[in-house]
């Protein structure tokens, strides 16, 4: 390997010592330096010095290593970080440059109002709403009184303008100041006819926006949306398959005001303009880009892996049957000529529990509690001794959103007045000032549902052109996320044996074409996962720690808790 130290070629006094090592067991350095750090010598020990003392030590030194192939590593000096100076030489610890830890050092810092205030152009969208509060039952049975009191005083009057029809009409021809005297009656009569019906229009009006306010829309945004742009802006390319599965996967920030006049000087009626940025901001439970990636490795169970400027988000066996390399490694006890393993009981749970998390300031996220959690227990099948079976353990999903509710029937006090508005809209139409009070009701199927205009958690939606579809839960339900996502963590599916220290031979060509896949074919075995691969490059050869699948829970079965 060569080491160019911003422009300076040399070679380190530890070389020998120095590997590159992949970590794969949930660290997500892809690649790093086996080492704790690099001692420099001669001119690249000049350069730091002469580095240090023009920009000074915040600012990091450009080192490039060139594996034997011609592959390039890009790395930084970090003088901040345990550099020792000594008369002849300098110890720093190196980093990699577009990899983990710098791109989540930037991630954790940006936020999306930082980005809008930078120039990106998020993707927002409005999204329906409609204000379904839960204490209709008092409101219906005043609504039920209402409604009923005007439909006896409209049916009275019509019979009444029917009698003076008959009367007006049986005068005619008889007796002209008969007729006169029946005609005006029946004027009046057609008036307090037509006062009645408009009484009834205005009352239904006050009702409809009393009970039923009008659908209104807040400003959401895509999560792959939010991600790729943010990622983008910070200089790094995002590739996921998983996003490309989660295309309607959506963030409804919680509403907030600024800007806005004191919500306390607005009626409920004026609430009519979008109280959301679109993006998430201070308010929610995501609010950097670094927190919704891990929001997103939560819920789907994913990793990131970042290499040379390259984000990858994907679920955590994405690589599984992608593997490109055999390896025979040696015993991984070589003094007593014999291999050594252990079992990942340490990943096996008595309990998996997914689940939303509860806004009581939207009563809706406590009502519907059904798809915003799901249970399971693993059971042992075939049991000799009950006292013994001792599976342990809890595997909890805590989603960080609420679970947004679509709006998906009409409620009992709906359903109650739309045929008493349908009879409005008809009666109206026949005065020529028609109404649709009918259409108002049910055009509020399919919006999502809060049960006050303010609500604190930030919510996760499935939205196909701004609105979230019948099958939304198909994507986003608890119990739809656990066996799309977490099922394979499952100790019946994700039986391994462990190995440590196992030597083999590799080429560095070899050992960087681990860094896209760590799924490999050892000793005749398929898909095996690697977990840590310490190369060095100065003898070719790699101490690998790796899984390999064993099926040693087979006595165990799934059992649904809340199905």
């Amino acid at each position: 390997m060569k080491f160019d130290l911003d422009g300076v070629v040399g070679t380190p006094r530890n070389y020998e010592n120095i590997s590159l090592k992949c970590d794969f067991s949930g660290n997500n350095n892809v690649l790093s330096i086996g080492a704790d750090s690099i001692i420099f010598v001669n001119e690249q020990r000049e350069k730091i010095l002469q580095h240090r003392y023009t920009l000074g030590v915040t600012e990091g030194i450009p080192l490039t290593i060139t594996c034997d192939n011609g592959q390039q590593l890009e790395y930084y000096v970090d003088l901040q970080e345990k550099t020792i100076y000594r008369d002849y030489e300098i110890e720093c610890t190196i980093k990699k440059r577009w990899a983990n830890d710098s791109f989540f050092t930037l991630a954790d810092g940006f936020t999306f109002d930082l980005g809008k205030a930078k120039g990106i152009v998020y993707d927002i969208f409005d999204t329906p709403y409609a204000i379904i509060e839960t204490n209709q039952v008092m409101k219906g049975l005043v609504l039920s009184v209402a409604l009923y009191t005007m439909t006896e005083a409209l049916a009275d009057a019509i019979k009444e303008a029917q009698n003076l029809v008959a009367e007006f009409t049986s005068a005619i021809g008889i007796d002209v100041s008969d007729a006169l005297a029946a005609g005006i009656k029946l004027a009046a009569q057609i008036a307090y006819l037509v006062a009645l019906v408009l009484a009834i229009k205005k009352l239904c009006e006050q009702l409809r926006e009393l009970i039923f306010p009008k659908i209104r829309y807040f400003k959401a945004s895509k999560v792959k949306d939010l991600i790729v742009k943010s990622a983008n802006y910070l200089g790094y390319q995002v590739q996921s398959t998983l996003f490309n599965a989660l295309s309607g996967l959506t963030i409804l920030p919680v509403p907030i005001i600024k800007g806005k006049t004191d919500i306390l000087q607005y009626i409920e009626n004026d609430l009519n303009f979008a109280f959301t940025k679109g993006f998430p901001s201070t308010q929610d439970t995501v609010n950097t880009l670094g927190d919704l990636i891990r929001a997103v490795e939560t819920t789907f169970n994913a990793r990131t892996t970042v290499f040379d400027g390259v984000v990858r988000i994907e679920r955590r066996d994405y690589q599984f049957n992608a593997y490109q390399q055999n390896l025979f490694p040696a015993l991984n006890i070589q003094a007593k000529r014999q291999n050594e393993y252990e079992l990942n009981t340490a990943d096996s749970f008595k309990r998996a529990y997914v689940s939303y998390r509860v806004d009581f300031s939207d009563l809706h996220t406590v009502n519907k509690f059904d798809p915003a959690d799901h249970e399971v227990s693993v059971e042992q099948s075939n049991v000799n001794n009950a006292d013994l079976v001792s599976i342990k353990g809890l595997r909890r999903v805590d989603i960080p959103f609420s679970l947004a509710d679509r709006k998906k029937e009409l409620n009992w006090l709906e359903k109650r007045v739309l045929s008493f508005f349908q009879f409005v809209d008809t009666i109206t139409s026949i005065f020529g000032n028609g109404t649709n009070f009918a259409g108002i009701i049910t055009n509020r199927i399919g919006v999502t549902q809060i049960s006050q205009q303010f609500f604190g958690t930030t919510k996760l939606m499935w939205t196909v052109a701004g609105k979230q579809p019948a099958n939304y839960l198909n994507y986003i339900s608890a119990r739809n996320i656990w066996l799309n996502y977490h099922l394979i963590d499952a100790i019946s599916n994700n039986g391994y044996r462990i190995y440590s220290n196992a030597r083999t031979m590799l080429s560095s060509l070899d050992f960087l074409a681990l860094q896209n896949c760590n799924y490999a074919n050892i000793n005749g075995v398929d898909n095996c996962e690697l977990l840590t691969v310490d190369y060095n490059d100065y003898d070719k050869s790699a101490v690998i720690s790796y899984k390999e699948p064993e099926n040693w829970a087979f006595n165990t079965n799934l059992i649904p808790i809340n199905d």
